[in-house]
């Protein structure tokens, strides 16, 4: 452990924690939770633990950068090789989260990058276009071919006479106002310029040739490739960047760029100048349609795209486009599913009209959800590795579509527009990049398309009639058929997971190419002589000419463009003067920057500051990326889909997310694949190896592995029967996470239950449960002019076992009426406990792995820590006073003394027993057999409540309040198991088989896994009302593991008591609005229906957190 490290857990830790503890302690009451709050000492030892761990934001390095800002950035322009950018952007982002200095240089750098360019652009290639308005009179500026017919929603159109009707002059799908959709030409995405960045529209110019140069004398092209550009060795990414990055560039770069043909003198730009993902769903309406089944649903047809383009590419940026399609899917999926506002049929109406209504707005909000989705993985994956903040283990993010208010206090706009110039169009062709592997696939499948010829010796016509026959043969094949980088789609049109899998991992593993001079590989070279060409047709500025334009300090002599002086040279020879080095050339051969702070990609130097300008202008100058980016227009789970979590083990990233999501079998948890997808493994190994407490213990390294088979979904009740009566065949992952949580220090549940299972012992905590109920009801009861409301869920049953735990098991002070001062609130405890319950029992996915187990972990080192601390095992073996100044201030906040009979039976269980591991074990058990199960004790019991507060079920609430009321608590029981087979609390798990086995006819071998419908099965078997099978449990009927509140010995005795309490209540009956239903839906996993809660603010969870009931007074 470093020195660092060290003062950190010696010091700044405990430091940390104890001031944490007394400003928790001190905050007011708050009984329905509140947000936790940081007390400025606690902030500022937390800003210098964020400064031991990154460096100073600062150093006297950065000086000559700052002298030659002040110097020239008004005159002559920046030197870019004194890294002032680099500097200020390793200031933000070294600078303590939530730091006011930080916040206010980020508003500065931002407001610099976005007035770099022109809003609007200045000048044109061509005629601007103007567009009508939506819902006005008037012809389309740029008609759709073939006769397609436009919808309400392309800006380019009026609404009269299309196929979704209006009603004054809106559409009448769910009240949704088109003009909060994109268009699907990028019409329309600015109020004042409605045609601005549209596509089929000239190409901006932003920078004049005014450099007076002879075109005769220009070099020849073929020259120039192979002088200047002509790989001439491979050269692995110095930083460590995969091909995987430049396949999603790939992305990125086509979004925003597709040029019309030579006879039109290369003006237009086919797409629109927005990140729009038009390689997905097209830039007119015809190609839209052509991607989605319009079936009412708002799906696209299976792992389509729109985009030819991409057919001819290496298959890594197919496959991650084909992800994106899935990712489309899984939104519209969700979105239909959750139906926020109640206003969708499912199934799809019969009515085509009503159906087509209802696709339309679930297409166009899943679109909206997928753009902002892209647009993270831009920022938190994409520019994040262009400015090397994984690499470091930040999380910090450049975010242009932040708030500015200028000098004077003017509002700086955003949404105003974009429309992308011919310059960046040159900037962005980073051919030199490819990889070895990439490399050879283009030269096999150039040499393919052009019927054996050698690529090298491919002339401008062979390539444009290869193309051009290729494109005429996708025309007439839908894109639902296409297929491309030798995948085969399967009977259900999707291609294999395995196959795309296999084309990422290799993507991830395959280093790319550095930047560099003589980098480009000759299979691509009749393509960098039409980038010259295109070039010269353009008319294009100079290189000194754009540099000037950007601020730069414009070059002086070859040797200033590129040190290397064989290059500076032959540039010399080629060009003659560095006034009239071509902006393309310039550009792509230029010295690249050193791997250093706030530079991970490492291209020329130029190009290095101009992405980040274009970056920004493409973010902030479309509405839907800013302003128009809200939970109304995005549904509010579909705009928290698109809010990155900086927990989730990515350092801020996003694609991670989708790669769990849509392979799930193929990204496992942990798997450095999935989680620096941008990064070759080895690489990025190296910098996490420096990287402070032993992170790159956290990940796996290796390439994922295939699976053994295919998952076996099991839904037949006696085969779900089968599986969980033989835990020694099929396994949960459940014993495998509690350890993990609790350190590997060995889980022994038997001292636990012996200790604290007894008669006496149960009995005395259902009598704790009656009173806490009350307690709780009595406290969160409102009065209402018609009787009594209460959140019967929210504020009862899952504080429940929360103040049990806390106040007779474990010891913790819960800040309630009675103690005001105890550092934590119910509804923070309860949160932990339900990250804890999901992460063991309900994480069937890898999505959330990562963000659940850190989570438990912390829950887990607070509940161990405490008993720890309790039964004496507090020493540690170098004296630091810290952690006893801590336990002192907590002793004193956090009076508690309720748990002196658990404490007192757990340390006599340990007489017998002798040494640390042996209180670790006691510690890491209680932990086990109480916490993960607490939250699914208390959805058991809402599911309960669930089922007979309902009117028609009267009876049974009447029969199970007078069993219990005579003391016939056991009686009650098989209504609480009817309640549970048709709400069941877990209603799929899965499990792995740990030895060879047969299952619904299948055969599964030793690691393969099982999904088992606990749903499904409990369907199919016979009531509970009728007869409880002998050897009837819990754990075999529904997957309730016997731990904690959820044992026999526990539940039979409190379940029924508590439910009496609340059934008994006077007159009780749902409230009438939303908020006396579970906010809830049924999600279909692996072809298994699942239900899937929804909190308050839309996060998706496995438990139920508000149920509210009337009463009598």
């Amino acid at each position: 452990m470093s020195i660092t490290d060290r003062l950190r857990h010696t010091v700044t830790d405990p430091l940390i924690a104890t001031t944490s503890l007394i400003n928790d302690s001190v905050a007011p009451l708050q009984p329905n939770g509140a947000p936790d709050t940081v007390g400025l000492v606690e902030q500022l030892l937390r800003d210098a633990e964020y400064i031991q761990l990154h460096g100073l934001p600062v150093t006297p390095n950065d000086l000559p950068a700052l002298i030659d800002a002040l110097e020239h950035a008004k005159g002559r322009g920046l030197d870019d090789r004194k890294f002032f950018l680099e500097d200020i952007l390793t200031i933000m982002a070294r600078s303590p989260p939530g730091s006011s200095a930080g916040k206010q240089l980020q508003k500065t750098v931002i407001a610099m990058l976005y007035n770099d360019l022109p809003h609007p652009p200045e000048n044109y290639l061509g005629q601007p276009p103007t567009a009508v308005p939506r819902n006005q009179s008037g012809s389309s500026p740029a008609p759709y071919p073939n006769g397609a017919t436009p919808t309400p929603l392309d800006g380019s159109v009026t609404a009269t006479d299309v196929t979704l009707p209006t009603v004054n002059g809106q559409p009448e799908y769910a009240k949704a106002n088109p003009w909060n959709f994109r268009s699907a030409d990028g019409s329309n995405y600015s109020a004042l310029a409605p045609a601005m960045g549209m596509a089929r529209t000239p190409y901006a110019r932003s920078v004049p040739a005014k450099q007076a140069v002879n075109k005769a004398t220009l070099p020849d092209p073929n020259e120039v490739f192979e002088r200047l550009l002509k790989r001439d060795k491979f050269e692995e990414h110095p930083g460590g960047i995969s091909s995987m990055f430049f396949a999603f560039a790939n992305l990125v770069i086509h979004s925003i760029f597709n040029t019309s043909h030579e006879q039109n003198g290369y003006v237009n730009n086919n797409v629109s100048s927005y990140l729009d993902l038009s390689p997905l769903y097209g830039s007119s309406v015809e190609e839209q349609l052509r991607v989605r089944k319009s079936d009412g649903t708002g799906l696209l047809w299976e792992d389509s795209f729109s985009d030819t383009r991409l057919l001819f590419m290496p298959p890594s940026s197919g496959a991650l486009l084909v992800l994106l399609s899935r990712n489309h899917n899984y939104i519209a999926q969700k979105i239909f599913a959750i139906n926020e506002n109640g206003t969708y049929q499912n199934p799809p109406p019969a009515d085509e009209t009503a159906r087509k209504n209802q696709d339309e707005e679930i297409f166009q909000r899943a679109r909206l959800v997928n753009c902002g989705f892209f647009m993270q993985i831009i920022l938190g994956d994409y520019v994040a590795a262009i400015l090397g903040l994984v690499r470091d283990g930040i999380t910090w993010r450049l975010d242009p579509r932040i708030a500015i208010r200028e000098s004077d206090n003017a509002v700086s706009a955003t949404g105003r527009g974009n429309v992308c110039s011919i310059e960046f169009n040159l900037l962005y062709r980073w051919h030199a990049t490819l990889s070895q592997h990439d490399t050879e696939w283009t030269e096999k499948t150039l040499a393919t398309l052009l019927g054996g010829k050698d690529p090298a010796l491919m002339t401008v016509m062979d390539l444009k009639g290869a193309f051009a026959a290729l494109s005429q043969q996708t025309a007439s094949v839908p894109p639902s058929k296409w297929e491309f980088g030798g995948l085969k789609r399967n009977s259900d049109g999707k291609f294999a997971d395995a196959d795309l899998a296999r084309i990422l991992h290799g993507a991830t593993a395959a280093s790319a190419a550095a930047y560099k001079a003589r980098g480009t590989p000759e299979a691509l070279r009749i393509v960098e002589v039409l980038s010259i060409m295109q070039s010269r047709a353009w008319s294009s500025c100079s290189m000194n000419e754009f540099r000037k334009f950007i601020g730069l300090k414009p070059f002086e002599s070859f040797e200033e463009w590129n040190s290397d002086p064989d290059i500076a040279a032959t540039a010399q020879d080629i060009y003659k003067d560095i006034n009239h080095l071509e902006l393309h050339v310039g550009l792509q051969a230029e010295e690249a920057k050193p791997v250093m702070p706030g530079a991970g990609l490492c291209p020329g130097y130029t190009i290095s500051r101009t992405i980040l300008a274009d970056a920004v202008a493409l973010v902030r100058g479309d509405r839907f990326m800013c302003d128009d980016n809200t939970p109304a227009n995005l549904t509010t789970w579909g705009w928290q889909y698109t809010q990155t979590d900086e927990k989730d083990g990515s350092y801020g990233g996003m694609l991670t997310r989708m790669l769990f999501t849509t392979l799930p079998d193929y990204y496992p948890p942990g798997s450095a694949y999935a989680h620096f997808p941008f990064m070759v493994p080895e690489k990025m190994k190296a910098y996490a190896a420096k990287m402070p407490d032993n992170v790159v213990a956290k990940y796996d390294w290796n390439a994922p592995a295939t699976p053994v088979g295919p998952v076996v979904v099991v839904r037949k009740p006696e085969d779900v029967r089968n599986v969980l009566e033989h835990p020694e065949v099929f396994a949960t992952a459940s014993a495998e996470r509690l350890d993990i949580l609790t350190g590997n220090v060995g889980i022994n549940p038997t001292i636990v239950r012996h200790a604290l299972y007894t008669a006496s012992t149960t009995e005395h905590a259902a009598e704790r449960f009656v009173d806490l109920t009350k307690t709780l009801i009595s406290q969160s009861a409102h009065k209402l002019s018609s009787g009594r409301h209460i959140d019967i869920v929210g504020d009862v049953l899952n504080m429940l076992p929360i103040h049990w735990i806390c106040d007779d098991i474990t010891g913790t002070g819960l800040k309630t009426l009675e103690n005001r001062y105890g550092p934590f609130t119910p509804t923070s405890q309860y949160l932990a406990y339900s990250a804890a319950s999901n992460y063991v029992y309900f994480n069937t996915l890898p999505t959330e792995d990562w963000s659940l187990r850190e989570a438990g972990l912390k829950i887990a080192t607070q509940v161990t820590g405490k008993i720890k601390q309790q039964i004496g095992d507090a020493l540690s073996s170098v004296f630091n006073p810290l952690p006893y100044f801590h336990r002192l201030t907590e002793s004193i906040a956090a009076l508690n003394d309720h748990n002196d009979p658990a404490i007192a039976a757990l340390c006599k269980e340990l007489q017998s027993r002798d040494g640390n591991r042996a209180r670790e074990s006691l510690a890491a058990s209680v932990f086990a057999e109480y916490v993960p199960t607490a939250p699914i004790f208390s959805k058991v019991l809402a599911h309960v409540v669930n089922f007979y507060v309902d009117a028609d079920r009267k009876a049974e609430r009447d029969a199970i309040v007078s069993l219990c009321k005579s003391g016939r608590h056991a009686e009650a029981l098989p209504y609480i198991y009817e309640a549970l087979r048709l709400d069941p609390a877990i209603p799929t798990m899965m499990l792995t088989a740990r030895s060879s086995a047969t299952v619904e006819g299948q055969s599964v071998v030793k690691g393969q896994r099982v999904y088992v419908s606990v749903v499904d099965a409990n369907l199919k078997t016979q009531s509970f009302l009728k007869s409880v099978p002998a050897g009837f449990t819990m754990e075999k009927a529904f997957g309730l593991e016997p731990r904690g509140l959820l044992n026999p010995q526990y539940f039979d005795k409190i379940a029924p008591r508590v439910l009496y309490e609340i059934l008994s209540l006077p007159d009780i009956h749902r409230h009438a609005g939303n908020a006396g239903k579970f906010s809830r839906f049924t999600d279909v996993v692996r072809g298994v229906p699942q239900i899937i809660y929804c909190t308050d603010d839309s996060q998706l969870s496995p438990f139920p957190a508000r149920l509210d009931i009337e009463l009598a007074l």
